[in-house]
């Protein structure tokens, strides 16, 4: 062997293209790629059309909302059930009463005019908005119960991500989500998740179990059946708990 032959540096090809002067092939820069993030856990719009736009992504892109969920705050969940409970429960007051001042305006004017009839409106509404952010709560929390007899690791942050961001699905089938459907472009699009939120439970449910918390079929049976239970059992006492709070406090308020 030469003495010099240390001194050349060895021939190296390309992993990729087998080239020796290729320089490296780089794949695609990430930017290139479609994002997947979860629009409301971002700052890229005002929060009104980060609203739309995240119910729009839980009924078109389940898969990827909750098929992907990452632990989080709670707080930024919780913000987003409320703003999209309370925006539907509100329009759907408003259309009951366009329908009411078509049919009976004298009677509808002589409701809006009375100040106690207007804060009784604005207390059933919000109590309206926690208690459908009550039973989101709920089911995420039956989801986690119904696992409790299996070896699974309990993970009541995700659950319960999941059970308020499918609040997403009320606003969509709302008249607020009808009404931004025909109003924004493309039409079709936002139409189209309108139609999605009345049948994604599934899909969505299938997506967080098996991609998120990745479960077998039999654990997933388990997890339905106990969840099923759990959820039918506290659903009837929360439903008796608020007509007898309601009932109580009209009493109160006509005593």
């Amino acid at each position: 062997m030469s003495e010099f032959e240390d001194d050349i540096p060895p021939t190296v090809a390309c992993a990729r293209c087998g080239r020796v002067d290729c320089a490296g092939c780089e794949p695609e820069p990430l930017a290139s790629a479609p994002s997947h993030d979860f629009i409301w856990e971002t700052r890229a719009h005002s929060e009104l059309k980060r609203l739309f736009a995240a119910a729009e992504q839980t009924a078109l892109e389940p898969d990827l909302v909750f098929g992907r969920l990452r632990k989080g705050g709670l707080a930024t969940a919780f913000r987003f059930a409320f703003f999209a409970e309370m925006l539907a429960l509100a329009s759907f007051a408003l259309f009951a009463l366009a329908l009411s001042f078509s049919f009976f305006p004298v009677f509808t004017r002589a409701l809006l005019a009375t100040p106690r009839l207007l804060a009784t409106g604005t207390i059933l509404w919000l109590g309206g908005s926690f208690i459908v952010v009550a039973i989101h709560v709920l089911w995420g929390l039956s989801l986690e119960w119904g696992l409790a007899t299996t070896p699974t690791r309990s993970d009541y942050n995700r659950s319960l991500r999941f059970g308020l961001y499918s609040c997403g699905w009320d606003l969509l089938t709302s008249p607020a989500g009808v009404a931004h459907a025909l109003w924004a472009a493309p039409r079709s699009l936002h139409l189209g998740a309108v139609v999605q939120a009345t049948r994604v439970l599934r899909r969505a449910l299938d997506a967080y179990l098996v991609d998120c918390r990745a479960l077998d079929e039999f654990t997933r049976r388990r997890a339905w059946l106990g969840s099923l239970f759990v959820f039918g059992a506290g659903f009837v006492v929360l439903l008796l708990a608020s007509v007898f709070g309601f009932v109580y406090w009209i009493r109160s308020q006509l005593a």
